[in-house]
């Protein structure tokens, strides 16, 4: 559907859909595994920023009811230049 897509409220890296479900989905990258995880790196204040993403996004399109998840892909680059992909399916809500 879409990827890397930007308004004021915020930014998401990839809209996708599965089946009627509409998947916004963030992408964190680490070089290595020292310190916390990528997917830590979604802390509140981010999840907000797609969240408000998301809902500017939807407005947009007119999808009017529409069930939504949001994700997370989690992305190592090992030292052998191996990728490591992990997705955490519904990582988090969209806070009312």
């Amino acid at each position: 559907m879409a990827t890397n897509y930007r308004c004021r409220q915020g930014e998401v890296d990839i809209i996708a859909r599965e089946g009627e479900v509409i998947v916004f989905v963030e992408v964190k990258t680490r070089r290595d595994y020292a310190g916390a995880a990528p997917a830590e790196a979604v802390d509140v204040r981010k999840q907000a920023r797609i969240v408000a993403a998301a809902q500017c996004y939807l407005a947009e399109g007119e999808f009017g009811e529409v069930d939504c998840r949001f994700d997370v892909v989690e992305v190592w680059w090992q030292p052998n230049a191996r990728l490591r992909i992990r997705l955490h399916r519904a990582a988090f809500d969209a806070q009312e």
